[in-house]
Parts: C-alpha cells; structure tokens; sequence
C-alpha cells in the first residue's frame, strides 16, 4: 500500500496524534464487522434502482437514520443503510460509487446507501424503513410487536460469474502499462522495469497458477542483474535470466510509471 486508496478496507497504522475520536453526540461510521453477524438480523433484498425489476443482491438493513455514515457520507432522507451479504449481479452500478468502487461486488460484506424505494424487507417487520415511510402514523402497539410469518426466498436469477479479477486489475493498472519491480528485501530498491499484464489468480507464470496477492509483469529493463526473482524456474533465478520474459511478482512490490 503506497496511497490512502490502496488501504481501502485494510488495516493500517497512523500516528495517534492524527487521529481524532468521536466524542458524545457524534454518529460515527459504522466500520464492517469481522463476523458475519450485525447489529440488525432484518433480512432484505436490494432491488436494481435503475430497472427496479431485478434482485442485485441480498444482505440486513441497520438503519434508515438521515445522519448515520456510509462510506463517510451522511445516509440522508428516504435512503436505507444495508450490510451486503450475497451478490448476485456482480456487475450492478451503485447507488452511490466511491473511489474505486463502482460495482456491487465491491461491496460485499460491507455496508452500502440504497433507495428505501428499492429495497424489499423479508420478513415484512413492521417497523421496517419500508413500513415506516407507507404505514400510517395510527399504528396499535400490538401491531407493532407482531410478525408476519417468515416467507420462502424468492429463487436466485442464475448469472455468470465475474472472472476473479483482483481490485488492482481493473482500478490501479491497465495492460501493458510500464511498471518498475521493487526488490523483495524491502529496500525499496527498483530493480527491473517493465510491463503489467495481469492479476488473475487462474493465469499461469510458467507453468504455475499466478495466485492471490500476485501480478503477471512482462520484463523489458533489468536494473540489478543478480537481483532474486521471487518465483524461481529451471531457467530464471536472478533478474537477469527474465529479461524479454514473463514473472509472478508480488502486487505490493511494483508501482506505476
């Protein structure tokens, strides 16, 4: 992680007198929690704002308060903020995009503002945002503490799979843009130069799976010829055996040019 982008639902270490604390009477942003569970069990549907006719993914409400946080933005009226669980349209627009996000599966297990318009409340409590805003104001207390009988989910619209992309590969870099290798000792020192190709898991580097965390670079400059490559073959195992050839390389050791 080189910018503020990159640490992006990472944890990272700042100095503390940076850092400032939300006092009494402030609504701090809820952070995505390492569990699958919330504070709100209230199962709902988020349906596509745009055709208001397909179901892009399934995930809880929390709240539907006009000053709670999401993503750093105030929720605002008629507007509901929901913990993501289950995509099933990958490639959906969001309601509202952030930096580098744009898509629905950014979002998953994180939270995300939708239309209160557009989202469908299983089951149908009644003090849902939903409810609240079509309910009439005359409501018994005991219709209030009663529950509708759960209903079945409504069947999952099958979709094609988005290929496992990683985040670096269709925000941070594009295909054959120049890139420089950094060493692996932590010296920051540059050590070959070249071409990013890809970060697909699935793509080979020599006859082995790329894999998480790793990026597939084209070697075109080599800056320190005895300089270790960080997956060896039977033909390359310093820098200088790479030049005009393919390597895995860690994403965290290159940067762009």
């Amino acid at each position: 992680m080189f910018t503020m982008e990159d640490a992006v639902g990472e944890m990272i270490a700042w100095h503390s007198d940076h850092c400032i604390v939300a006092t009494a009477g402030l609504i701090p942003e809820d952070n995505a929690p390492t569990s699958p569970f919330t504070s709100s069990v209230n199962k709902c549907k988020l349906m596509d704002y745009i055709q208001k006719e397909e179901v892009v993914a399934l995930g809880r409400w929390q709240t539907k308060e006009p000053k709670s946080l999401v993503n750093g933005l105030p929720l605002g009226p008629n507007a509901v903020k929901v913990f993501v669980d289950e995509v099933l349209n990958p490639t959906a627009f969001i309601w509202r995009p952030t930096v580098g996000k744009t898509n629905m599966e950014d979002f998953l297990n994180c939270y995300v503002a939708w239309p209160a318009n557009c989202v469908v409340f299983e089951p149908d409590i009644t003090d849902s945002p939903r409810r609240q805003q079509s309910d009439s104001k005359a409501v018994s207390s005991s219709s209030k503490n009663q529950k509708s009988p759960l209903t079945p989910p409504a069947p999952k619209k099958p979709f094609t799979p988005a290929s496992p992309l990683r985040r670096s590969e269709r925000n941070k870099f594009k295909p054959n843009q120049k890139i420089q290798l950094l060493d692996l000792s932590g010296n920051k020192v540059i050590v070959a130069e070249g071409r990013w190709s890809s970060s697909n898991p699935e793509h080979l580097v020599h006859f082995q799976p790329l894999g998480l965390g790793a990026c597939r670079v084209f070697v075109d400059v080599v800056k320190v010829k005895d300089a270790s490559v960080w997956r060896t073959s039977s033909k390359i195992e310093y820098m200088e055996d790479a030049l005009g050839s393919t390597l895995a390389w860690p994403e965290d050791k290159i940067i762009t040019v």
